[in-house]
Parts: structure tokens; C-alpha cells; sequence
């Protein structure tokens, strides 16, 4: 319980950090965290996202598959090194 309180805690203060785009999700894909720099990215609201899928409407179409690789094998603790997939933004457009 208190280890849960210190992580949620911690990633609060990661989401106030200027300069730095933070974007969480939960093991069923759900955005739990976005700060203001993906905000300001991305076009979308806090409020819009929270609690929906990311793969909904953040993954390109074309990358979906790439998301669904990296997002199985984190749900697995292994981490892939030099991963990219673009966000896409209210507009339409990508973003790395």
C-alpha cells in the first residue's frame, strides 16, 4: 500500500516537469497519466484522455501492430531499447 501511494507520488511529480512529455498507461492500454507537454503536443486535453485507450486513437493506424509488440512484451517486465512509435496528434498528424 505504501509503495503504491510512493509510485503514484513520484509519477504525479514526473507529469509537472516542464520540457518533458509524460504519458502513462495502465496493463489494459488506458491512459492514466498525460501532462501538459502532451497536451500541448498532441492537441488533446487531459480531461479527453484519461482512462481511454491509447491505441484508440494516439497509435497511427500503421503502427498498431508495433504498439501491440512493445505494449505485450512490457506487460511481460522486458523492455525493448530503441523502440519509436509516433503519437498521433488532434490533427491527424504524427509525432516521434
Amino acid at each position: 500500500m505504501i509503495a503504491e501511494k510512493f509510485k503514484k507520488r513520484n509519477i504525479r511529480n514526473l507529469g509537472d516537469r516542464k520540457g518533458f512529455l509524460v504519458l502513462c498507461v495502465d496493463r489494459s492500454g488506458r491512459i492514466i497519466q498525460f501532462n501538459k507537454e502532451c497536451e500541448k503536443i498532441t492537441g488533446y486535453t487531459r480531461d479527453e484522455v484519461l482512462n481511454r485507450k491509447i491505441s484508440d486513437f494516439l497509435i497511427p493506424n500503421d503502427h498498431t501492430g508495433q504498439w501491440k509488440k512493445l505494449f505485450d512484451s512490457l506487460k511481460q517486465n522486458v523492455w525493448i531499447d530503441n523502440f519509436k512509435i509516433p503519437l498521433k496528434t488532434q490533427s491527424e498528424n504524427e509525432i516521434f
